[in-house]
């Protein structure tokens, strides 16, 4: 090897060797910084290496453990623990402290545990994405929750919700106990399928071994598993010498193909319907008068006007363009539609779950919404007397954020509050909800809150 080459590979290692040497000091110059400002916080002990990664079992009974501890009896407002001694964990429990997060424009993290794990199953949709991609999709997106769009999907609430309801009568026949998160979770998922993306594959007839809502129940457990494995992190390591990373990545490429056929199916639709109408945009104008004609363009123009009213998620997705006239691609519509899939309907579901259990435990509470649904006034929240008069003008706005608050609150909130409304409304209208005695509610801690065991509810007829 000649003397050039030598100095070439030698150089070229010097650089490498440098760039890593640069990065690594920097790191450790950070970690010392948030080392010595998180010290000060309350938590678990941690060891000097591993952190508290082996006190931790499973993250449900952990945080439950810490919130009890720090939370509850002392009272603390904020509190840390650590993925081994480079990933430290800050948990807001207080809106002090929340609202200093949820008021920053901070870009989330791109490295380590969390929103990073999501990527290979969500992408870079407005849940993940930061600075000009979230704000460009944002803006393309906003369009699809506008209160003329959104006011045309009560239809298919209550649509779905005849089901849902014809479906608890049947279980409950004979005061059998239900867990309700299975038939929730195909209600909201048979909502935003039709809502959304204008798709009908009788999802609550299949029941709850629909293989969707077994795939986003398996990721978001493959997600929080990864998070207590550090030699799981590096995404080679998990697609290819890990049983559970294989699993995931197949998942993944599932919910893929599932949103990629959906938007396959309706971009022909859009094509075909266009070809259509400049055909007989042609014709018009070939055979018609100029009268006629124009008659003809104001009907269209009528037409299309009010066919825009009625243009779901997925149409807006893949006719939004931007202020340079640039459009979404088509892996930036699969990103949008997978993450509206997974927090549009596993997130309803539970809440929808939590709140008939709520209903069912707190019987008082039970009869004065059933009250307020004959006199057609719904409560959005289980402790409506929080929300009486002025009351909610004293709460701190971040002492109640189910949606999320500040700039990158969660876009969907009205098209969720919308459908909630309807589903609890007419349970209780219909139902009287009873919990089962003998079983324990036991919540766990996943992507979203569930409930370990399930929560079994009993629906039974009311004398109307």
């Amino acid at each position: 090897m000649g003397t050039i080459t030598w100095t070439f590979v030698v150089g070229a290692i010097t650089l490498v060797m440098t760039y890593i040497g640069i990065k690594l000091y920097r790191y450790l110059k950070w970690l010392r910084y948030v080392t010595k400002i998180l010290s000060k916080l309350p938590g678990p002990k941690p060891h000097w290496l591993f952190g508290n990664i082996f006190q931790i079992g499973n993250f449900s009974d952990f945080q439950y453990k810490c919130h009890e501890e720090f939370i509850v009896q002392k009272r603390e407002k904020i509190y840390v623990f650590w993925l081994s001694m480079f990933f430290p964990t800050v948990m807001l429990a207080h809106p002090d402290t929340i609202k200093e997060v949820m008021r920053s424009n901070s870009p989330k993290p791109t490295v380590g545990p969390g929103y990073p794990f999501l990527v290979p199953w969500l992408g870079q949709s407005l849940l993940v994405s930061n600075g000009p991609k979230w704000e460009r999709n944002r803006r393309l997106l906003t369009p699809a929750f506008h209160f003329s769009i959104l006011v045309g999907y009560f239809k298919i609430y209550n649509e779905v919700t005849d089901v849902l309801l014809d479906k608890l009568a049947t279980i409950c026949e004979k005061r059998k106990y239900i867990d309700i998160f299975k038939p929730a979770s195909m209600a909201t998922l048979d909502t935003l399928l039709q809502c959304a993306l204008g798709y009908k594959g009788d999802v609550q007839q299949v029941g709850e071994n629909h293989p969707y809502v077994i795939a986003v129940n398996r990721l978001g457990f493959h997600i929080q598993e990864r998070c207590l494995y550090i030699h799981h992190y590096p995404e080679f390591i998990y697609r290819y010498l890990t049983a559970n990373g294989r699993e995931f990545f197949q998942l993944c490429d599932y919910v893929h193909k599932f949103s990629k056929d959906i938007i396959s199916t309706r971009r022909k639709e859009l094509v075909a319907n266009g070809r259509e109408f400049f055909q007989l945009c042609d014709y018009v104008h070939k055979f018609s008068k100029d009268i006629i004609s124009t008659r003809r363009k104001e009907l269209n123009e009528s037409k299309e006007t009010e066919k825009k009213k009625h243009l779901d998620f997925l149409d807006i997705l893949i006719t939004a363009k931007d202020d340079n006239g640039i459009g979404l691609t088509d892996d930036e519509i699969r990103a949008e539609v997978d993450t509206f899939l997974f927090a549009g309907h596993d997130t309803t579901s539970c809440l929808l779950s939590w709140s008939m259990y709520c209903l069912g435990k707190f019987k008082d509470i039970q009869v004065k919404v059933y009250q307020e649904i004959k006199e057609l006034s719904l409560f959005q929240e289980f402790k409506p007397e929080r929300f009486e008069g002025d009351k909610h003008h004293e709460m701190d706005p971040y002492s109640f954020t189910p949606f999320s608050a500040g700039p990158r609150n969660c876009i969907g909130m009205n098209f969720a509050q919308n459908e909630e409304k309807v589903m609890i409304a007419r349970i209780i209208k219909r139902f009287e909800i009873s919990l089962d005695p003998d079983h324990v509610v036991q919540p766990f801690m996943e992507v979203v809150l569930r409930a370990k065991t399930g929560i079994m509810v009993n629906f039974k007829e009311r004398d109307l």
